[in-house]
């Protein structure tokens, strides 16, 4: 049904696709844990799930949004998470969703062959994740290939796959994504690490 819907939108003409749906009988405590800063959000892979299955079908941008944020929750604290503060402020994501698609790139058709073509370890540059998520494939295949792991300590997940614990080279420690961004920026243009960190080594 989902995606005859979809295919009707594009006979009338549309170039984006915003989908809601009412996802039900999940456990209110994960979303107050959400709330909280220490749960993802409890229908965020479903959501994803709908939204890459649109693009991949039909090569539009599409977003997806929850119908009826959840708001009879018993919270610890009046104050929610910032991260979640929008949804919680809000009745429906619908409308942050709609905004987002209104300037969303529209697709353009690629050149035959799969996505390894386009993106793989032959050319990229670094592999940026938070730091207690290292346990992944993604992860082990840049460390074997040389590619640079810059690991974000201030995404905290409910994870504790750590540097310390696993017997990974290459990586390096960022404090936040912006400071990833700068490692990034300094690497693409040739800027030896080590020349912009403090205290800088003195060879005597």
């Amino acid at each position: 049904m989902l995606l005859e819907a979809c295919e009707e939108l594009l006979r009338r003409g549309v170039d984006a696709i915003a989908v809601t749906t009412n996802v039900q009988d999940l456990p209110l405590g994960n979303y107050a844990k959400h709330f909280a800063g220490e749960y993802p959000n409890p229908v965020g892979g479903v959501e994803a799930v709908i939204s890459h299955l649109i693009v991949r079908n039909f090569r539009v941008p599409a977003a997806h949004a929850p119908l009826l944020n959840i708001k009879n929750l018993e919270l610890e604290h009046p104050i929610v998470d910032a991260r979640g503060a929008g949804e919680f402020a809000s009745a429906s994501g619908l409308a942050c969703v709609l905004i987002g698609l209104h300037r969303a790139p529209r697709l353009q058709p690629g050149r035959p062959g799969a996505i390894v073509d386009a993106i793989n370890r032959n050319n990229l540059l670094a592999l940026v994740c938070p730091a207690s998520c290292l346990g992944g494939l993604p992860v082990f295949d840049a460390s074997l290939a040389g590619i640079p792991i810059i690991a974000v300590r201030e995404n905290t997940t409910i994870l504790d796959v750590t540097r310390p614990s696993l017997p990974l080279e290459g990586v390096i420690d960022a404090s936040s994504y912006a400071e990833a961004a700068g490692i990034l920026l300094a690497m693409r243009q040739g800027i030896s690490l080590a020349s912009v960190s403090r205290p800088m080594a003195t060879l005597r």
